[in-house]
């Protein structure tokens, strides 16, 4: 070879392996399972089990507010066959819940007022004490955190 396909091949290779070892290394140094806040704050996964008068909720939504810190986010979570999970986690904190249902998907639903869950519709089915007015909380403090909510009418 001469020198001039030498530097071609050098290029070439170190185009090629430079960027590919710099994402190799970036994706060590990132732990999977785990995230962080924009301020640094580690999120811990919470998942759990929502039940109404004994019997799983068949679709809903969970949301976390935080309480006294207002630099917390705010988060929801889905609600399927009473089960729950966060993607991406919450950090560590006091929070209120709220906690919507419906026996079909929410998108079919008619109303989030629970007066009118006799109306056929797909209307809100948990009552206002555990959504608009709940004083239910969870603390977010462990590097898992299951939590159930047996909800009573």
């Amino acid at each position: 070879m001469n020198d001039m396909s030498k530097s071609s091949v050098a290029r070439l290779i170190s185009g090629v392996a430079f960027p590919g070892l710099c994402l190799a290394m970036l994706c060590l140094t990132i732990p999977s399972g785990c995230s962080r806040t924009a301020d640094g704050r580690d999120r811990v996964q919470v998942s759990g089990t929502v039940r109404l008068n004994g019997e799983l909720l068949p679709f809903g939504i969970i949301k976390f507010i935080p309480i006294a810190d207002s630099n917390l986010p705010a988060s929801a979570v889905d609600i399927l066959n009473g089960k729950y999970e966060s993607d991406r986690g919450l950090p560590k904190g006091k929070y209120r819940v709220e906690i919507t249902g419906f026996k079909r998907p929410p998108e079919e639903a008619v109303s989030l007022d629970p007066s009118e869950a006799s109306s056929g519709g797909n209307a809100q089915i948990i009552p206002k004490g555990f959504n608009v007015n709940s004083t239910l909380e969870l603390t977010v403090d462990a590097a898992t955190s299951h939590n159930d909510f047996d909800l009573k009418d």
